[in-house]
């Protein structure tokens, strides 16, 4: 969010800064990103009201000869090409809760706004008279304005996107509205439907064949398919808008009890538990080893040929301890793989991870996204090996990959030995997540040691996909070592 706000205001500004309560715990991959953007960090006492705060981060400033923009923490204002110096955003409200009276604040210029309401962006060309204003006012910075407006006239402003994650309704609405995507896909969003394309004709018709070939009872686990569309000249399909927020989302960003974990994954359960239902006509003649030892093999051959590659193969130590080899580890697994049930052809998303799966919480359930649609041969079918998407989803959870996506998962490597710290991983907020993934129908499918042997694989086979980014490569060459070390014991 904060990134996101940077990137929409940093071309209205000489200077950020983001004011936070005293007792807030800033993540260090947060802080390092802050810090390597240039914003100023404030800590503010996390008693003090709006205008109290302002007041406290400007004399934090020290500098009142200059204009002074202000952004609320819970809202974006996208496509603002510039902001008078004495202005106020305005856009139509949503929902009923209770907006700021425009006209209390700007008499008759109100009017034409009725509408509307503060929407969260405000710029002040006197510092001096601003503060004057929130001492009159006692802090209250709503009346604040009302009497700067009386000294320094300002306008109303009504242009740019708004989203507001500041109230339960507008947060899904917003959610539903903004996002990020791919480098080899192309999303539309719309009110009721997103549309997603790709260069990649065949995986995005494999895509759009999955959502309109799945039995019609596992379409409540699913948006609306609405066809397959073109976009920007590309093959594409449409869903509907959901407007709901991804398990990523929520496990990284949220902090969700225990028990809300655990209708989280009996969700997930349930999901997987229809999928079994839903066998293959007629077998596909398929192995296990396709979806993991051969997959992974042939990936670890490119990441040999590139120059950082050799470097993360070339580990033999992590964080004080001598480190197995690959090909004993590629062993190991692979009978552990070889040799376990599992079970029959069937129904199957193919991506089953956290960033593909939404949770609905009015009806506790889940929807899923960006299904694979091919078997590992690249065949088109709905169908293959659960264990898949099992080791998807404790790929997430057990694995952390979203973790590691974010940046909260540091590792380095300096001559053969390889660090790692995740300490986001270990804190209380992601171990009840893996508590509730380990007491749920999913875990007890297989044993601890297969799961483990399926992620070692998932975390080796995917570094050449992350040749752009060496941080996250290391940070998941790292955890496929600990996955081997849980299912040895070593």
């Amino acid at each position: 969010m904060l990134y996101r706000q940077y990137d929409e205001i940093r071309h209205l500004v000489d200077k950020v800064f983001i004011s936070l309560p005293e007792n807030f715990e800033l993540h260090h991959a947060d802080r390092q990103q802050i810090e390597n953007l240039g914003i100023q960090i404030i800590y503010c006492e996390s008693t003090l009201n709006i205008g109290e705060a302002l007041a406290q981060c400007i004399n934090t400033i020290g500098v009142y000869d200059c204009e002074f923009l202000v952004l609320y923490g819970d809202t974006i204002i996208s496509g603002l090409e510039s902001f008078p110096c004495d202005g106020v955003s305005v856009h139509a409200s949503i929902g009923e809760y209770r907006w700021a009276e425009l006209k209390r604040l700007f008499g008759l210029r109100a009017e034409e706004h009725l509408k509307g309401t503060l929407s969260g962006l405000f710029a002040f060309s006197s510092v001096p008279e601003l503060l004057r204003s929130i001492i009159r006012a006692k802090g209250d910075f709503l009346e604040a304005i009302r009497l700067y407006d009386q000294v320094h006239e300002i306008a109303i402003v009504d242009t740019g996107q708004w989203y507001d994650f500041g109230h339960v309704q507008t947060y899904f609405q917003s959610t539903g509205l903004i996002t990020t995507e791919r480098g080899f896909n192309r999303l539309k969003i719309t009110a009721r439907e997103v549309v997603k394309g790709s260069e990649n004709d065949r995986k995005i018709r494999a895509e759009a064949a999955w959502f309109s070939d799945i039995p019609a009872r596992l379409t409540c686990f699913t948006p609306a398919f609405l066809g397959a569309r073109d976009i920007n000249g590309l093959s594409g399909y449409a869903t509907a808008n959901t407007y709901l927020s991804t398990l990523s989302h929520l496990a990284v960003f949220g902090d969700l009890q225990a028990d809300t974990w655990v209708n989280i994954f009996n969700a997930c359960s349930e999901f997987l538990r229809e999928s079994r239902s839903a066998r293959a006509v007629k077998s596909l003649g398929i192995a296990a080893n396709e979806y993991f030892g051969q997959k992974t093999q042939e990936r670890l051959e490119t990441l040999a040929r590139s120059e950082h590659g050799a470097q993360l193969l070339g580990c033999r130590r992590m964080n004080g301890k001598n480190l197995p080899d690959i090909s004993e580890m590629l062993a190991v697994t692979d009978e552990i793989i070889r040799d376990l049930d599992h079970g029959p052809e069937c129904l199957i998303h193919g991506d089953f991870c956290f960033s593909n799966i939404f949770y609905d919480f009015r009806s506790a359930s889940i929807k899923v996204i960006d299904p694979r649609g091919e078997l590992p041969d690249g065949r088109r079918s709905i169908y293959g090996l659960q264990s898949y998407d099992i080791a998807k989803l404790a790929h997430s959870v057990l694995g952390g990959y979203d973790l590691i996506i974010a940046g909260y998962v540091r590792g380095e490597i300096r001559g053969d030995t390889l660090t790692m710290d995740a300490p986001h991983h270990d804190n209380h907020r992601w171990q009840r997540l893996i508590s509730a993934f380990d007491a749920s129908e999913v875990a007890q499918i297989h044993n601890v040691r297969a799961i483990n042997a399926m992620l070692m694989h998932l975390f080796l086979s995917m570094l050449p996909l992350h040749a752009d980014r060496p941080d996250r490569q290391i940070a998941m060459l790292g955890t496929a070592y600990k996955s081997f070390d849980i299912l040895t014991e070593r």
